[in-house]
């Protein structure tokens, strides 16, 4: 049972999509899928929900990411440009513009991070240029002044 826990973490964890055409489902038991191979991205369970991404092209920037159940259901419809996993019973998510390439030749997005409950409802509404998940009751969020540059670093928590 261990060994297939961990060949099912592995796997999970491992797996990347490449192309239009490339697919990830989830690992089960005796290697057959317990969730059919349907997502262009997908991340752990969390607090008994996965992000998972997906998108009818190849390209990364046009990928929505949402949440499954254990069963590869929907119970968060895909809609945002970036997710994390559930942490103290909330994902950080954001939604993105435009792309800026940098004068190192990276590609940014500019997004605003908020976080949402189980049911996909903002319990804090996108307001931050970046956030961090929550850990132990608090989360590091930070915004740009005016001119670009980075205000100091703060802790929220979820109230």
């Amino acid at each position: 049972m261990k060994a297939q826990l961990v060949l099912l973490l592995y796997s999970f964890i491992s797996a990347t999509a490449y192309g239009a055409s490339s697919y990830i489902g989830i690992d089960g038991k005796e290697h057959a899928y317990a969730i059919q191979p349907q997502f262009k991205r997908a991340y752990p369970f969390s607090e008994g929900l996965a992000v998972v991404g997906v998108s009818q092209s190849a390209d990364w920037r046009e990928y929505k990411f949402g949440f499954i159940n254990h069963v590869g259901q929907w119970v968060i419809q895909p809609q945002f440009d970036e997710a994390s996993k559930f942490s103290g019973g909330l994902a950080r998510v954001g939604f993105c513009g435009g792309y800026n390439k940098t004068n190192t030749n990276d590609i940014s997005r500019d997004c605003k991070y908020g976080y949402i409950d189980k049911a996909g409802r903002f319990v804090i509404n996108p307001q931050f240029d970046y956030a961090e998940s929550f850990h132990l009751g608090l989360a590091t969020v930070e915004n740009k002044a005016s001119d670009g540059s980075w205000l100091p670093s703060t802790y929220i928590d979820a109230s």
